[in-house]
């Protein structure tokens, strides 16, 4: 009789693994064509704040403004402005979670994927699956193959397509997981990006998610 859970739980974990690895297979078996993030830095979006009172509660926000677009963030105790990097236009962390990066990449048509749509999201994937560093894993936790592609809550005024990946280095032995939401802005689409180390990812969700759902064009 003791044997039984165990059976179970040995047949729950290879039905787990076999899904996660028909996942991967999925993406890879993608024929369209291949989209890969431009090494070329992104436009920049210089960060100001702002702060709106009503005679009794200030509320304090950034503004993030170029390349044509003026987009409002909320301000929560413990962010910080990085200093620029090529992968993002603008991009924060947070004071006591050194891998937390929360970043927005602007991209002008034509410079990534055409539109943020499931067919260009999935020539991307496949791009960073073939595409990937010696020494360096990408495995695909989420993306426009799952039942749910879509968030669940609003992102730059829209519920975008979004994507969850992690990276491991086998020379370092370090991993990050990274979710990437897809969103078109006029004619521009805007990435916003939560990175972290996988095992602070979920921990600090219930923090990253809500700034990200109250981002929005102005």
């Amino acid at each position: 009789m003791r044997t039984l859970p165990r059976a179970i739980l040995l047949l729950t974990l290879l039905f787990a693994i076999s899904i996660r690895l028909l996942g991967q297979s999925d993406y890879l078996d993608y024929r369209g064509e291949l989209r890969s993030w431009p090494v070329a830095a992104r436009p920049e979006l210089k960060v100001q704040t702002q702060s709106i009172s009503d005679g009794e509660n200030t509320l304090s926000s950034f503004v993030l403004s170029g390349a044509g677009l003026r987009l409002i963030m909320p301000i929560e105790d413990g962010m910080l402005q990085r200093p620029p990097t090529a992968r993002y236009s603008a991009s924060f962390s947070h004071r006591v979670v050194p891998d937390f990066v929360l970043g927005i990449s602007v991209f002008n048509s034509g410079t990534f994927i055409k539109e943020p749509s499931a067919e260009e999201i999935l020539g991307y994937l496949k791009a960073l699956l073939i595409r990937v560093q010696k020494g360096t894993t990408i495995k695909i936790l989420h993306g426009p193959l799952d039942d749910a592609p879509k968030a669940d809550f609003p992102v730059l005024g829209s519920f975008p397509l979004y994507v969850v990946y992690e990276v491991s280095d086998e020379n370092t032995g370090q991993s990050f997981r990274r979710a990437e939401y897809f969103a078109q802005v006029n004619d521009q689409l805007v990435v916003v990006v939560y990175q972290n180390r996988v095992d602070a990812f979920d921990r600090m969700q219930g923090f990253v998610m809500p700034i990200i759902a109250r981002i929005y064009p102005q």
